[in-house]
């Protein structure tokens, strides 16, 4: 019986280290991809967004005609 309790206790052990470094490894997953939204707002303008100087100067033509 007391080989059994071994086993489970090494067994829930084994378990949460197993927990830790899943939850280790998701903080760091976090922490890449957070790294790589600021970079990606540092070294290039949202495409998404249409540019201010273009929509200035459409407007700047439309008034002009």
């Amino acid at each position: 019986m007391e080989a059994v309790e071994l086993l489970r206790r090494k067994a829930m052990l084994e378990s949460q280290i197993d927990q830790a470094e899943h939850r280790a490894t998701l903080r760091n997953d976090l922490k890449v991809r957070q790294q790589q939204e600021e970079r990606r707002g540092t070294f290039a303008p949202d495409q998404s967004l249409p540019r201010q100087a273009t929509t200035m100067y459409a407007f700047a033509q439309r008034d002009a005609s």
